[in-house]
């Protein structure tokens, strides 16, 4: 079972509110297709959306759920077809100024940041394992979304180890850490990413590590 967004929290639900944009869309028109330039992830405040997942696959949620969020990791493009199964109410938030939020250490941006990783992973590991159930390993549809997991989570521990305090000494948890996605993204294989990146660019270790706020 993929867990919920917390839209009825204070914090979470002003925050969202105040950069979001309500809108409104009719039973079976989309709402969003697959390769579509994405500038925004949607909470979905009334009604019941169906993601299309290839080979039949549907992912179908109701009030209270969360959806586009893989565009934040996947080069804003939509990676899904999802389509409203009744008249539904959404809230579209802006990735840009979310992002900038994120950028900007803001906490309630940074914690849900944290949630659409944790979620991103969940879908694509419940995906995968749907269609390991149905095709054969070597299927076309099965690589292609091992390579699509393979991006995201490279994406994720991108912006991961982008997020938080970079330090000096504190004895707190600097970074999400509060469920097996996030430590997957936290420790290797996920450390890896950075690390690639830093090789490429050595000023890239500002970004990634806390390098900056060395001493001498």
């Amino acid at each position: 079972m993929i867990k919920k967004f917390n839209y009825s929290n204070k914090t979470i639900k002003s925050y969202l509110d105040k950069i979001g944009t309500q809108i409104s869309i009719k039973k079976d028109e989309y709402i969003c297709k697959k390769d579509q330039e994405a500038l925004s992830f949607f909470i979905l405040l009334k009604g019941q959306v169906s993601i299309y997942q290839g080979k039949d696959n549907y992912l179908k949620l109701e009030k209270g759920s969360l959806f586009g969020e893989m565009s934040i990791f996947f080069s804003e493009r939509r990676t899904t077809d999802v389509t409203a199964i009744s008249n539904v109410d959404l809230l579209s938030v802006p990735t840009n100024i979310f992002m900038r939020d994120v950028l900007k250490q803001e906490k309630v941006a940074i914690n849900i940041l944290q949630f659409l990783g944790s979620i991103m992973m969940e879908r694509i590991q419940q995906y995968e394992h749907n269609l390991l159930n149905q095709l054969n390993p070597d299927d076309d549809e099965t690589q292609k979304i091992h390579k699509l997991k393979e991006l995201l989570i490279s994406e994720w521990a991108l912006k991961y180890h982008n997020i938080g305090k970079a330090g000096k000494i504190e004895i707190i948890a600097n970074k999400p850490s509060s469920s097996t996605e996030d430590l997957a993204i936290c420790y290797s294989p996920g450390v890896a990413k950075p690390c690639q990146e830093i090789h490429k660019n050595p000023n890239k270790a500002y970004d990634y590590t806390s390098k900056g706020h060395l001493v001498g």
